[in-house]
């Protein structure tokens, strides 16, 4: 079969096109990113991200937004959409954890000024320390299982921000099975030891809550001997060894 006229004509058009297409998505594709207003940031393949948290303040003619990113195991990469309500960040600032890690805090003062909106951070390991202790359930309770999760507020997070108040940067850091007796012993990061948080006033604190484990639901309000009436909280610097907690239903 033979191509003449028109025929040809359209036929090395329809063959000029298909060869330049890849060429014309990837200038399409670079395009938009570079004309993306998104923050990429990117973590060593190597790290196991189960439990990663991010969060982020930035600051534009909206006036300040904080939000946070989620995040998902063996995903790398992650995006923060640097636009409220239509308008533009000029600042960003981000915390990331990672558990296993220290905290690694970013701030970027010109969001303008950058040639590449993307970042790629370097985790560095953080030892553990041992979170042991016992909880006492109410007097007459049939004793149960329940889930012991270790929180961690970051009460430092405002001054990083700019903020003066706000919701509080809060993450998960581990959770264990506590059996019947209320005994429990979990492995939490050592802040002590975390250069990236040393520098502020204010420190961050852990929180021990307890869950049902087939429900999901708190199964009780957790209180130390020491501060009664207010969930246990333990300031970092605390020996987190031979803990009394006392278990008190949610009214």
């Amino acid at each position: 079969m033979s191509l003449k006229g028109p025929y040809m004509k359209s036929f090395f058009v329809a063959v000029i096109m298909l060869a330049a297409l890849p060429a014309y998505i990837g200038l399409a594709q670079a395009q938009s990113f570079s004309g993306s207003q998104s923050f990429l940031l990117r973590l060593s393949p190597t790290v196991d991200t189960t439990g990663l948290h991010i969060s982020y303040f930035m600051t534009g003619a909206f006036g300040g937004y904080g939000g946070f990113v989620r995040t998902k195991p063996n995903v790398h990469d992650y995006v923060i959409d640097t636009w409220y309500e239509n308008k533009p960040a000029r600042t960003l600032k981000i915390i990331v954890y990672c558990p296993g890690y220290g905290i690694e805090l970013l701030n970027i003062p010109s969001l303008a000024d950058l040639s590449a909106k993307s970042a790629y951070v370097e985790l560095k390991p953080l030892p553990a320390v041992h979170l042991s202790g016992k909880i006492v359930t109410p007097e007459g309770d049939a004793p149960k299982d329940f889930k012991i999760e270790v929180i961690y507020l970051a009460y430092w997070g405002h001054e990083f921000f700019g903020i003066a108040d706000g919701m509080v940067t809060t993450f998960k850091l581990a959770s264990t099975d506590a059996p019947r007796d209320g005994s429990f012993s979990i492995a939490v990061p050592d802040f002590t030891r975390d250069p990236a948080i040393a520098p502020f006033r204010e420190k961050g604190v852990i929180m021990l809550r307890a869950r049902d484990p087939k429900t999901g639901n708190f199964a009780y309000r957790l209180e130390s001997a020491e501060r009664p009436d207010t969930e246990a909280e333990f300031e970092v610097a605390t020996k987190f060894n031979e803990l009394h907690l006392y278990a008190k239903p949610y009214k």
